[in-house]
């Protein structure tokens, strides 16, 4: 199989052309769309709005990453980081990238040493992301 690099994600070319998946996490829809419509030309990408149906997108699909707000409503602030274990311990090759509105160094250090692959402050650069997420995506498929 060969590696396409696009402007907007990464895929597998093949006999199917297998595209990444994508899985956005926020309770703000805006930012679910927003996302959402960035990554939709070149990958699967499914919305969830909350932790639960979060959790149930990923027993039903395999995504290749996850971008998760760290805070989702009605919770206790740290939701994203309950899917990122998650993830860990279900899915251990799926990728994450935690996003929050309100971060510290102390919660940064934190998404890192649980095991997500970028962290980013809200408002985020779109660019900075792509980049990321197209890092991520490339070395993931790499080799097979």
């Amino acid at each position: 199989m060969v590696l396409r690099s696009l402007s907007l994600g990464t895929y597998f070319a093949g006999p199917s052309d297998i595209m990444a998946k994508i899985l956005i996490v926020d309770d703000q829809p805006e930012i679910c769309e927003l996302l959402s419509t960035l990554f939709s030309s070149n990958t699967m990408v499914k919305t969830s709005r909350s932790l639960e149906e979060a959790v149930l997108a990923l027993s039903q699909h395999n995504f290749d990453l996850v971008i998760s707000d760290l805070s989702l409503k009605g919770r206790n602030g740290t939701e994203g980081f309950e899917l990122l274990s998650h993830i860990r311990s279900k899915s251990p090759s799926t990728e994450v990238i935690i996003m929050t509105g309100s971060g510290t160094d102390e919660i940064k250090k934190n998404a890192i040493r649980l095991g997500a692959a970028h962290f980013f402050e809200k408002p985020i650069d779109t660019r900075s992301l792509l980049s990321q997420v197209n890092t991520i995506l490339g070395g993931n498929h790499n080799g097979g």
